[in-house]
């Protein structure tokens, strides 16, 4: 019954407005710029490579055919609404840029399955954004430095609450991009999973790419570690492929 009050009054619903803050500090964060380690005279592609299948669904059927990989390019980059595509090449490795495969392309990118014989190309920043341009005279200006409130509610075990961690314009972007694709959220037994009435919820994964820096969800995910090492002190934890990624819960009804 103590434990239920503790953690109940740390929801910040609470009527007293929630458990007021021990102290409250600043934290400044660096956002990686995405041109960092380029060439003068680089400009970075379109698309990011991954190696292995995108799952069946979110298919642009309008745009699936016969072409070449160089020509599947400009027809996501022409898309309003393409955020990559996936193809079959028959045998190990990558193909070259022009030969012909039967192209699926994708309005989203979830976890790439693994597949010595498919291929997958993701578009940098998603639909709308312009190709990142690292050439001398081309590239943006290197990401300010964001300086963020943060409130230390408890110390040990430690919670914090960190005020505009997320962007209005980054929610936005999650929920757009995750909405679509909820199914119910499943329950574990061992290592098989399942649907229950006990969670009543949806919910779906957003996969970071740590080789596009332009990403919503590789910037909040590289934020979150940066804020546990530097702030909470969990100095071992890093970012990297093959780690969880991100949850996105959806409550529905009322009593979920």
């Amino acid at each position: 019954v103590l434990l239920k009050n503790l953690m109940r009054n740390f929801t910040c619903d609470f009527e007293d407005g929630g458990s007021q803050p021990l102290r409250t500090m600043t934290w400044q964060y660096q956002e990686r710029d995405p041109c960092a380690g380029a060439s003068a005279t680089e400009q970075a592609r379109s698309f990011t490579y991954k190696a292995g299948y995108l799952p069946a669904g979110d298919e642009l059927t309008e745009l699936n055919g016969l072409m070449s990989e160089a020509e599947a390019e400009a027809a996501c980059l022409a898309s309003p609404v393409c955020r990559g595509f996936t193809y079959n090449s028959g045998e190990g490795g990558r193909p070259p840029p022009d030969a012909m495969r039967a192209v699926y392309f994708k309005s989203a990118i979830g976890e790439v399955g693994l597949s010595d014989q498919w291929h997958t190309l993701k578009r940098r920043g998603g639909p709308g954004s312009k190709p990142l341009d690292c050439r001398r005279g081309k590239r943006a200006p290197p990401p300010l430095p964001s300086r963020l409130r943060v409130d230390v509610l408890r110390d040990a075990p430690p919670v914090y609450l960190v005020h505009d961690f997320a962007s209005d314009e980054e929610c936005e972007y999650m929920v757009n991009l995750t909405l679509p694709r909820m199914t119910p959220s499943v329950v574990f037994s061992g290592s098989k999973g399942a649907t229950s009435t006990y969670r009543s919820s949806y919910s779906v994964n957003m996969v970071p790419d740590f080789e596009d820096e332009t990403d919503v969800v590789t910037r909040l995910m590289r934020r979150k570690f940066a804020f546990a090492r530097e702030v909470a002190e969990y100095d071992e934890l890093v970012e990297n492929e093959g780690q969880e990624p991100v949850n996105a819960v959806y409550y529905k009804d009322d009593g979920d």
